[in-house]
C-alpha cells in the first residue's frame, strides 16, 4: 500500500503538534507558531484526522499526551529534524561553505601546516567548521572512500587509488645531520649531491609512513642504509640522529618546527633533489569537489607564505661564504594573474628563498582572483550579485575589506569611484568581451539608478554582504589589483626581501632601493607608444598607480570611448588622459586613481592635496601637465606628452 496516497499530513501540521507537546497549551503553542490559535487548533484537528489517531487529551485548561500517542508525537519531532537537516543539505548545496567539513592530514604534515592554514582558513571561510584528524595514508584513503572524510591533505607519491586531487605545494627533502657527522663538514655553500650518500646509515620513521618509503627509495638509489632505529614521528627523528651523531631526512615543511634549536646541520640537495607534492585530495564525484579545489588555493598561498619561505631563508643561511657574505642577485619572474601581466623582480642573497616567495605571491594573486572576479564561476563577487536584493551572503574576510575600504574612497571621491559600476559591464564591454560598439543611451540611463556604493551593506559580525537593490552588481577591477599587490608586498617583506618591484599591470610597487639609489619609474605617455614615457618619478617604499583613457578603448568617429566610466552619466570620463597617483598604500593607490581621473584635474588634484599621503602626476585633456607639491623635486619632465585625440 502507498502511505503518501492515504496518509495527508504536512510539516506545518507536524510543527504544530509537537508544538502543543512541547507547550501543553494551544494558546501557547499558538504564540510560540506566530499564528492565530483556532488556525493551529484547525490544522491539529486535521492532521488527528488522517492519522485516526487522538493526539491529546483536553482536561480543562491542561493539555496532554496520552500514552497511545507519545510513539507519534516523537516520531513527529524526527521528522521536523530530518527535514531541518535536508533543508540544511540544500542550503549547503546553494553555499557549500555553510557547516561542517571532515578533512584528514598525514601526520609527517599535520603539526606543521594546521598552525600555518588556520587563520586564512577562517578568514575566507568565516561560517564553515573544519574537523580536523591525522592519520595515516592508508586510512586517510579508506575513509574518503568510504565518506567519513570529506578531504585529505597528504602526499601525492603515495597510493591514493583513484582519488581526486589539487596540488597544494612543492615539499623538498632536506639532509639532516648531527654537526659533529662527516655529511655535516661538506664545502660551505655547496648542496649535498646522492653520492654522498653512499654508505650512510640514515634514521628513518616506522613502517605505515609515506614519507618513510620515499625515504626508502632515495637509499636504494644512493646505497644509504637504514639504521636498526624505527621513530614514530619526525620529532623522535631529530633527537636520534642528533643524540647518536647520526643523519636523517626531513621534509621542508618540518625543518623551522623540528629544528628550531639547531640540533641539527640542515644541508639542501643537489638539484634535482628528492621531495613531494602535498595535495588536497577527495573522492571522485564528490559533491563537495569545487569548494575543497577552491579550499586547496587558500592552502596553496598560506603554504607557501608561510612555511616554504621560511624555510627557504633558513635553507639560505646554511649556504653562506666563508666570511658570511653572498653577492646579491637580481631574481625575476612574470607571467598572467588577474587578467594582466605580473611582473617581480628582487635582490637577494638567497635565489631560492626569493623565487618561493616569488610562487607564494603567484599564489595570493590567484587566491585573491577567486574570490573577487566576476569571471570566475562561484567566485564570492558573482554570489553577491547574483543574491542582489533578496538577502545577504556569506563572503571571505577579503571581500569585506576590500568592500570597506572601497565605499571609504567612494566618500573621498565624491562618488566617482564607485564599486558597483559593476551594473554597466554588461552595457559597456570593455574586458574580455570587449567588442567595440557604443551602447543605447536609453541602456545606460536604465542602468544608473543602480550604481550607488551607499546600498552596499556589510556586515562583519555575520560576515556577510548585501547590495539592497536588485540588479546592482559590484565589480572589482578598479581596487582588487591594488589589493592583491598589497598582500605581496606582505609576502615578499615576511620572506626577508627589502629591495623589490611589484607591477601588475598599472599598478607597481617598489621596495626599498635599486643599486642604493630611490627607483626611478617611467610614466607612460598616455598617446605615445608602448613604453614610451614623458616623465619619471623617484620613489622607494612607494606605490605608483596610473589610470588612463589608453589602456582598454577603441575609436570611433574620431572619439576615444575607454573603460574608466563616469557613475553620473555611464559615459566614459572626459577630463583626463591619466592620473598617476603615488602612495604608501596600494589599494588607496589604485583606487583613488580612478577617482580622480573622473573628478578631473582641478577638483581632483585639490583631493590629493588634501590627502597628505597622495601625490599626483595628472595630464588633462587638454595634454597638460600638472604635479601635485610633494613631487615637485622627485618629478622629471622629459618631454611633452604626445598630443592626440
Amino acid at each position: 500500500m502507498d502511505l503518501l496516497s492515504t496518509i495527508h499530513v504536512s510539516l506545518r501540521q507536524l510543527q504544530y503538534i509537537v508544538a502543543v507537546a512541547e507547550h501543553g497549551s494551544f494558546r501557547r503553542a499558538a504564540d510560540a507558531c506566530h499564528v492565530a490559535q483556532p488556525s493551529l487548533s484547525a490544522q491539529v484537528a486535521v492532521a488527528e484526522e488522517a492519522l485516526g489517531v487522538q493526539l491529546f487529551e483536553r482536561t480543562g485548561r491542561k493539555v496532554r499526551v496520552p500514552p497511545a500517542a507519545a510513539p507519534l508525537v516523537a516520531q513527529a519531532r524526527r521528522i521536523l529534524v530530518a527535514a531541518g537537516d535536508l533543508q540544511q543539505l540544500a542550503r549547503q548545496r546553494a553555499d557549500p561553505f555553510l557547516g561542517t567539513l571532515r578533512v584528514g592530514v598525514i601526520p609527517t604534515i599535520c603539526p606543521y601546516l594546521l598552525p600555518e592554514i588556520a587563520r586564512p582558513l577562517a578568514r575566507d571561510y568565516p561560517h564553515l567548521t573544519i574537523e580536523w584528524s591525522e592519520e595515516r595514508t592508508a586510512r586517510l584513503v579508506e575513509q574518503l572512500n568510504q565518506g567519513t572524510l570529506d578531504g585529505a591533505v597528504l602526499a601525492l607519491e603515495a597510493d591514493l587509488r583513484g582519488l581526486a586531487h589539487e596540488p597544494i605545494g612543492w615539499d623538498p627533502f632536506f639532509l639532516a645531520a648531527s654537526p659533529g657527522h662527516p655529511l655535516a663538514r661538506g664545502k660551505r655553500g655547496k648542496r649535498v649531491t646522492l653520492q654522498e650518500l653512499d654508505a650512510a646509515r640514515v634514521f628513518l620513521l616506522d613502517e605505515g609512513h609515506c614519507f618513510r618509503d620515499q625515504a626508502l627509495q632515495l637509499c636504494a638509489r644512493t646505497g644509504a642504509r637504514e639504521t636498526g632505529f624505527r621513530a614514530t614521528s619526525l620529532a623522535t627523528l631529530v633527537q636520534m640522529a642528533s643524540a647518536s651523531g647520526g643523519v636523517t631526512l626531513l621534509p621542508a615543511i618540518a625543518l623551522p618546527v623540528e629544528n628550531r634549536r639547531g640540533l641539527l646541520t640542515i644541508r639542501p640537495f643537489a638539484a634535482p633533489g628528492p621531495g613531494r607534492t602535498l595535495a588536497l585530495a577527495w573522492r571522485r564525484g564528490s559533491a563537495l569537489r569545487k569548494p575543497l579545489a577552491r579550499m586547496a588555493g587558500t592552502i596553496r598561498a598560506a603554504l607557501r607564505c608561510l612555511a616554504i619561505v621560511t624555510l627557504a631563508a633558513l635553507c639560505g643561511a646554511c649556504g653562506r661564504g666563508a666570511r658570511g657574505e653572498t653577492p646579491r642577485v637580481r631574481v625575476e619572474r612574470a607571467g598572467v594573474a588577474m587578467g594582466s601581466e605580473l611582473r617581480l623582480s628582487a635582490w637577494s642573497t638567497d635565489e631560492t628563498a626569493a623565487r618561493a616567495a616569488f610562487d607564494a605571491v603567484f599564489a595570493e594573486f590567484e587566491r585573491l582572483e577567486a574570490l573577487m572576479s566576476t569571471w570566475r564561476p562561484g567566485s564570492d563577487v558573482l554570489r553577491i550579485n547574483a543574491a542582489a536584493g533578496v538577502g545577504p551572503v556569506p563572503v571571505a574576510a577579503d571581500v569585506r575589506d576590500v568592500l570597506h575600504q572601497a565605499k571609504q574612497i567612494s566618500e573621498w571621491t565624491e562618488g566617482t569611484f564607485d564599486v558597483t559600476f559593476g551594473a554597466l559591464t554588461d552595457v559597456w564591454k570593455f574586458d574580455h568581451d570587449q567588442d567595440n560598439t557604443i551602447p543605447p543611451a536609453e541602456a545606460i540611463r536604465a542602468r544608473l539608478p543602480l550604481i550607488d556604493y551607499r546600498q552596499i551593506e556589510i556586515d562583519d559580525r555575520a560576515g556577510t554582504v548585501f547590495l539592497k537593490r536588485q540588479g546592482m552588481k559590484i565589480h572589482l577591477g578598479g581596487i582588487g589589483k591594488g589589493y592583491a599587490v598589497d598582500h605581496a608586498v606582505g609576502i615578499l617583506r615576511q620572506a626577508g626581501l627589502r629591495d623589490f618591484m611589484i607591477q601588475a599591470g598599472g599598478d607597481l610597487y617598489v621596495g626599498g632601493r635599486k643599486e642604493g639609489r630611490p627607483w626611478r619609474l617611467g610614466i607612460q605617455d598616455p598617446r605615445g607608444p608602448e613604453g614610451k614615457s614623458f616623465a619619471t618619478l623617484d620613489l622607494t617604499d612607494s606605490t605608483f598607480s596610473t589610470s588612463g583613457d589608453y589602456a582598454r578603448f577603441f575609436m570611433k568617429g574620431g572619439v576615444r570611448y575607454h573603460h574608466i566610466l563616469d557613475p553620473a552619466t555611464g559615459q566614459p570620463a572626459r577630463l583626463c588622459r591619466s592620473v598617476t597617483i603615488a602612495a604608501a598604500s596600494p589599494v588607496l593607490a589604485d583606487a583613488v586613481a580612478k577617482g580622480v581621473f573622473i573628478l578631473g584635474p582641478e577638483k581632483g588634484m585639490a583631493l590629493v592635496e588634501r590627502l597628505p599621503t597622495l601625490e599626483a602626476v595628472i595630464v588633462t585633456a587638454k595634454n597638460e601637465v600638472l604635479v601635485s607639491s610633494g613631487l615637485k623635486d622627485r618629478f622629471v619632465l622629459l618631454a611633452k606628452p604626445t598630443d592626440l585625440p
